[in-house]
């Protein structure tokens, strides 16, 4: 713990012995410091965390994998954080921290021809029109008749769902449509749906 208390002064010629461990462990994952620690017996996965500086911005700390020698093979160990924190460790132990899942439980993003594109938040009654005011409108070349809400289902496939903007204009208690997490609108520029036409000249 950085602590003098115990310091030894050392002098010219003095021999510095230093035995062999009697414990070890490893960490690995999603802590400050990584590697192996000496552990004392009866010291726990809570004084291991310590030593490892904690947990980094990363970690995911709701279960710790920890791998165990046993006489013939290996076993995996599943503590649950804060909660068993207090499990005694055994020298070879190897702890595994575990990283957040790369993906968001409130996002929504919104494309096309609105002032602001981008990522936002969910809110607590989540539908396109609160959305739109978010974003602060359509532009002016925003096609109404026809909007895209791509949705990903349980099985994380994607569907189009066609949304009539004029439509919850017209009846917006009726009409809104609910956004749910990962939905992704697209709103066309009536400029993006024109045919490019174009005419040859010979002679």
């Amino acid at each position: 713990n950085g602590t003098t208390q115990n310091n030894v002064v050392l002098q010219d010629q003095d021999i510095v012995k230093i035995d062999l461990y009697l414990n070890r462990v490893s960490v690995n994952g999603e802590t400050k410091r990584v590697g192996l620690f000496e552990t004392k017996p009866g010291e726990t996965f809570s004084d291991l965390l310590t030593y490892a500086g904690g947990f980094n911005q990363q970690a995911y700390t709701k279960k710790i994998k920890i791998r165990r020698n046993t006489d013939s093979q290996k076993s995996i160990v599943e503590i649950d954080f804060p909660e068993e924190s207090g499990t005694i460790l055994k020298s070879g132990d190897e702890i595994s921290i575990g990283k957040i899942l790369d993906r968001y439980d409130n996002r929504v993003e919104i494309q096309g021809a609105v002032y602001r594109e981008g990522e936002y938040q969910l809110e607590e009654n989540p539908t396109l029109l609160t959305l739109l005011e978010n974003v602060d409108g359509l532009l002016g070349d925003a096609y109404l008749n026809r909007a895209i809400i791509y949705r990903t289902n349980p099985n994380y496939t994607v569907r189009a769902i066609p949304v009539n903007l004029n439509e919850i204009f017209e009846d917006p208690e009726n009409k809104d449509i609910k956004l749910v997490k990962d939905d992704i609108i697209r709103i066309s520029s009536i400029f993006d749906l024109r045919q490019e036409q174009t005419i040859n000249i010979s002679g």
